[in-house]
């Protein structure tokens, strides 16, 4: 079964913002990724979360990206790496994790302890997709409420040879592996695909190819991230976001051009949709 996800379904699957709100109530998401040499895409991340209409982001961050938070997102909240392995999970609604993590074993580990140790909605893009590519056992560790996020090459590093998101064939592979495994599968392309936990393939209907840059991924994890915090299923989460994503980078196209579109913004033209309030 395809669904096509336009605006007219997105206005039937949003939920309305309580007038009477709080921070607390639109929920917290934690970002963890961000190695050296790799800061900005939790940036963009962290920043998109709070773009999309959470109420709180908190950062596992090292020292020197803390800094960089400081001075671009204020806003945001810091936690040491270094404490990762005592951490208390339950303040959060949403974790995203995967951007600029690293491929080491510290990184395998974090992923690993997050997978094992918390039942929320893991956003999981990036070096946290590449991670799971090279040690399958721990897809045994995915929840219904996991968001997989990656685009062709990611996913194929994953799925094994063969695999051509552009042939209807492709497609079908998708689905196939999806269902052996659990939480939504977002294969990010033109356009994106949404397959969801009880096996409906969405098509995402916004989007340009101004948005094949540097970051645009880490910006959509960090939509998905905040939209999931909110109260949002997984299925619809993963949904809206890949459509308020698309949305943004064609209001950019149509104020400004496709060529000059870089992942910031995107976040600066989430706030022209207006879709989630």
């Amino acid at each position: 079964m395809e669904i096509k996800i336009t605006e007219e379904w997105v206005l039937h699957h949003r939920h309305p913002r309580a007038e009477n709100g709080y921070k607390h109530r639109f929920g917290h998401v934690l970002v963890i990724g961000g190695s050296p040499g790799f800061y900005g895409s939790v940036l963009l991340t962290a920043e998109a979360a709070l773009r999309s209409g959470c109420g709180l982001v908190s950062v596992l961050a090292e020292e020197e990206l803390e800094q960089a938070l400081l001075v671009r997102l204020p806003e945001v909240m810091t936690i040491p790496r270094s404490t990762w392995h005592s951490m208390d999970f339950k303040p959060y609604q949403a974790i995203a994790i995967g951007p600029g993590l690293g491929q080491g074993m510290e990184a395998l580990e974090i992923l690993t302890h997050v997978l094992s140790q918390t039942q929320i909605p893991l956003i999981i893009d990036a070096d946290a997709l590449n991670l799971l590519a090279a040690n399958p056992n721990l897809f045994d560790l995915l929840k219904d409420s996991a968001i997989l996020t990656p685009h062709v090459g990611e996913f194929a590093r994953m799925h094994g040879a063969g695999f051509d998101q552009h042939n209807p064939l492709g497609l079908a592979q998708a689905q196939v592996w999806k269902n052996k495994i659990r939480g939504v599968l977002v294969l990010k392309g033109a356009p994106t695909h949404v397959f969801n936990s009880v096996g409906i393939r969405f098509v995402n209907m916004t989007g340009n190819d101004g948005m094949a840059t540097a970051g645009s991924g880490d910006v959509l994890t960090g939509i998905i991230a905040g939209i999931a915090a909110q109260g949002y299923s997984s299925d619809d989460a993963a949904c809206l976001g890949v459509y308020l994503h698309g949305l943004a980078g064609d209001t950019y196209a149509q104020k400004k051009s496709k060529a000059s579109l870089v992942a910031s913004d995107l976040i600066e033209h989430l706030g022209n949709t207006k879709l989630l309030d």
